[in-house]
């Protein structure tokens, strides 16, 4: 679904959203009071019973602890990056450490919680269900048309110790590097080390940065894309925008940024908000949960906002979406040329559609232009593009159309 479409998914009953208002303020109630601590306990021992029966928790992080000298690692990274102030909302407890993101458990630990929440998504297939749950962020970024040409650079915003980062790389073969960027020099230490092990296989070189997202990493129009994938929730909404803005700047001309996120609307969500135990063990680890929920329905319009013409999303599973939103501007994707547009097609916004462009040739697709475009008086959705966009002989265009 493109921003400025109506709506197609069933919005939720009544009861079920009065229910879920319920839930919420049951949950910040319990949050807010002395029963905390036991929230943080329980919502450690409720990851490790949801893996308890393909994880061996304790066993391998305790291998882990005695693999490397992590003091050692930690300070390496550091060294990368003396400037770095780390931002205060980073300084918070979340996913029941006490240090939040800032620990070296909270590392060591991140890909056991990630099978954790795969299992709890998926319970009847467990073991399988992270691997679902991030398939159906790649079957997402298809469907709603990002694409990557080949050597190009993908860069994983919030990456932690790398699990989405090489996914990435594995979604994405043809890129020639995949960036991973997390402001915990911890996580960014554990990454590196399981590196080796994650990346046999892999042919995109993948990369970890230590660093605040929200500020300049890389150089400006670097990247063919850029991932969000569960991050957004973890961010008060002035730290969202800031990096929605940083994610714009370093894209290419017709680039995408790719985001899975919580969909506090989606009916798993609803029916999971509405439970006030379950879902005050979520809040106790989640610290910006509230915001996020609030201003969740409003993503579309804050990328519109700072700068993506074009913004689309779909439902991903039963309680997440998925968002690609493009950088406008027009790409040649053949190799062997410079592209040169010989026509602009920027208007008036109030005078627009929202267009999303891709050139096929001998069924290969070779040029793409994301921006605006005049209306069609037919009132049509989709058409054939048949002036010379791109400057290029012999092109079909397939366009889709979205009214402001």
């Amino acid at each position: 679904m493109a921003a400025g479409a109506a709506a197609a998914a069933t919005a939720p009953s009544e009861a079920r959203t009065v229910a879920a208002a319920v839930g919420d303020a049951i949950a910040t109630a319990v949050v807010d009071s002395p029963l905390y601590p036991f929230l943080l306990k329980s919502a450690r021992t409720t990851m490790k019973k949801a893996v308890a029966g393909f994880v061996q928790w304790d066993e391998v992080v305790a291998e882990r602890k005695a693999a490397a000298d992590w003091e050692a690692a930690v300070n390496a990274v550091k060294a990368t990056r003396p400037d770095i102030v780390v931002p205060d909302y980073y300084i918070r407890k979340f996913h029941a450490y006490d240090d939040g993101n800032l620990c070296l458990d909270a590392a060591l630990e991140q890909d056991l919680a990630s099978a954790a929440v795969g299992a709890r998504n998926y319970p009847d297939i467990a073991e399988a269900g992270e691997r679902k749950l991030r398939d159906s962020y790649n079957l997402c970024l298809n469907e709603l048309g990002a694409y990557v040409p080949a050597d190009s650079v993908v860069v994983d915003f919030g990456c932690g110790t790398g699990i989405s980062t090489v996914d990435l790389a594995k979604q994405f073969p043809q890129a020639s590097k995949v960036i991973g960027i997390d402001l915990s020099p911890h996580m960014i230490s554990v990454g590196k080390f399981l590196l080796e092990e994650r990346t046999k296989e892999l042919k995109p070189a993948v990369e970890f940065i230590y660093g605040d997202i929200a500020t300049q990493l890389l150089p400006a129009n670097s990247a063919a894309f850029v991932s969000l994938n569960l991050v957004l929730h973890e961010l008060p909404n002035d730290a969202r925008r800031a990096i929605f803005a940083e994610a714009l700047r370093i894209l290419k001309p017709g680039g995408a940024l790719g985001i899975m996120e919580m969909d506090p609307d989606a009916p798993g969500q609803v029916k999971l908000r509405a439970n006030a135990v379950l879902f005050s063990i979520m809040k106790s680890t989640e610290p910006y949960l509230d915001q996020y929920f609030a201003s969740a329905g409003n993503l579309a319009e804050e990328l519109l906002e700072v700068g993506f013409p074009v913004v689309r999303e779909a439902a991903a599973t039963g309680r997440h979406k998925g968002m690609v939103a493009f950088k406008a501007g027009a790409v040649d994707l053949r190799n062997e040329r410079e592209f040169e547009p010989s026509k602009e097609l920027v208007v008036e916004r109030a005078q627009a559609f929202l267009v999303n462009i891709v050139g096929y040739q001998d069924e290969q697709l070779v040029a793409r232009f994301t921006g605006f475009a005049l209306p069609d008086s037919n009132g049509v959705d989709t058409l054939v593009v048949t002036s010379d966009i791109f400057g290029i002989e012999g092109i079909s265009f397939q366009a889709n159309i979205t009214f402001l």
